[in-house]
């Protein structure tokens, strides 16, 4: 299994002014290895949290981020990051349709090309605006924003762990904040049923010898199992264990060693003691090894309850929430390695294109707003960039995605490299093949596909594209005229 595990050693944390805020400090953390900082913690938005009254910010966050979390599953970035607003095509026109004889497009104007920027000016203006702005920077205690380990669990095999610390990742993802908060009710019975089964196994062998388990422990555990019959905290389970400690009592009143018999002549009320009688008045009755015995088949029953809710867990974000697990079976460590060192250190590290697509899925799954909008603005400025360069040499979007040497279109040799035109290619990937791709993306790709009006580019992409986007592209084509430009041409005459 590999665990990796942020060991802390934070110095408390004077207050004064943000330079001598992030200066002042020599605590420390290490994630995967790596020293970090505190000092540099990092958020893009200035986040009050609402256990630690906490306020932070690095000088340059959003003025539209300073807000309390407030509990929401909804994504943020979906709600807010720029979208293409239709009354304002991406290009003023199409030249030419679907043409099966060439793929190399002759330069456009240069005013053709601006309409590209539509979409990123608008990322430009915000980030500008934004930055302008006045951030008060208020100190606070690094160790409130470290006090409580949770484990991410990752991979399909579930083995693989990373800690974080709650506090802390829940100052940036408003659906963290969401979860634990409504989780918190159970996780306070789960914290109960745990202590109750830990006391229990500390009563019992192999932690408590067979010989050392005296009168005095068997009447703590009689005291456990009292608790479980009449309240055990995960309701749910209450009859089922109720049942099976009275199937545990009449095997071990089966064994005359198990239990005392008091004085009677009467064979009927024995029956009627040991079978009939409340399994509280049932529990009275039961020898040393009696009691031991029942006690070895309840912390069983405590043992399994325990696995079932682990295992229900993988499947609920609750459950695992209020076991301090966060599951996710489809992320990769490159991936989580990248979110991790974002939140602690506010560096966006990628190892290729590939992995950046795959950081911003997952901070937009997690909705950790800026480090999705940081991934998206990467993605679509490279992508747009090779783009233009494309335009301007005249070189058909074919030839880009195929290259010289002639690779398939989306080939998974080409991904691992953060060559533009390798972001290029993956942008392309992401956004044709992927349902929740950013629909930044997937408007650039489809503009770009309706506007370079090349058979043999669609052609080429077809078996990859997924249905929604082929909806999109065959409105792109109508909306701009591409198709009436294409009947238009085969009449008029070469000049």
């Amino acid at each position: 299994m590999n665990e990796h595990t942020p060991p802390l050693t934070p110095d408390n944390h004077s207050s004064g002014s943000a330079q001598q805020s992030r200066t002042a400090t020599e605590s420390r953390i290490s994630v995967k290895g790596k020293a970090i900082n505190p000092a540099v913690i990092h958020s893009n938005a200035m986040v009050s949290h609402p256990q630690c009254n906490i306020l932070i910010s690095d000088g340059v966050s959003r003025a539209s981020s300073i807000v309390s979390v407030q509990p929401s599953t909804s994504s943020v970035l979906g709600n807010n990051r720029p979208t293409h607003d239709p009354t304002i095509p991406l290009h003023s026109e199409i030249q030419g349709a679907f043409h099966s004889s060439s793929s190399i497009l002759s330069s456009p104007a240069p005013s053709k090309m601006e309409n590209f920027r539509f979409a990123e000016r608008a990322l430009e203006e915000d980030s500008a605006t934004r930055s302008n702005e006045h951030i008060e920077f208020k100190p606070f205690q690094y160790r409130e924003l470290l006090r409580t380990p949770i484990q991410i669990i990752y991979g399909q095999d579930r083995k693989d762990t990373y800690t974080v610390h709650l506090e802390l990742l829940r100052c940036y993802s408003r659906v963290v904040h969401s979860l634990f908060d409504s989780a918190e009710e159970k996780a306070i019975q789960y914290q109960q049923a745990t202590k109750l089964r830990k006391d229990l196994k500390n009563l019992l062998p192999p932690k408590t010898a067979t010989e050392e388990f005296d009168k005095s422990k068997a009447n703590q555990a009689l005291t456990i199992i009292h608790r479980l019959i009449k309240s055990y905290p995960l309701i749910e389970y209450q009859k089922r264990i109720q049942n099976l400690i009275s199937t545990y009592l009449d095997q071990a009143f089966a064994d005359k060693a198990n239990h005392q018999v008091p004085p009677t002549s009467g064979s009927t009320k024995k029956k009627s003691l040991y079978q009939e009688e409340a399994i509280e008045h049932r529990l009275q009755h039961l020898s040393i090894p009696g009691v031991l015995v029942v006690g070895q088949g309840v912390f069983e029953i405590l043992r399994r309850i325990k696995l079932k809710e682990k295992e229900l867990a993988t499947q609920d974000r609750a459950k695992a929430a209020a076991q301090r697990n966060i599951y996710l079976p489809n992320t990769e460590e490159s991936t989580l390695n990248s979110v991790v060192h974002w939140i602690y250190r506010g560096e966006l590290r990628f190892e290729n294109a590939s992995n950046l697509c795959k950081v911003q899925s997952l901070a937009e799954e997690l909705s950790i707003r800026d480090l999705a909008e940081s991934c998206l603005s990467k993605l679509y400025t490279s992508a747009r960039d090779a783009l233009k360069r494309c335009y301007d040499e005249g070189i058909g979007i074919q030839t880009l995605l195929i290259g010289s040497e002639g690779t398939e279109v989306l080939s998974p040799t080409s991904l691992n490299s953060t060559q533009p035109n390798n972001m290029f290619h993956t942008v392309f990937m992401h956004a044709l093949t992927t349902e929740n791709a950013p629909d930044l993306l997937q408007e650039l790709v489809a503009d770009s596909i309706a506007f370079e009006g090349d058979s043999g580019l669609y052609d080429l992409l077809e078996k990859y594209i997924k249905p929604s986007m082929q909806s999109r592209i065959v409105r792109k084509l109508l909306t701009k005229g591409s198709i009436r430009t294409f009947a238009t041409a085969k009449v008029e005459p070469d000049e």
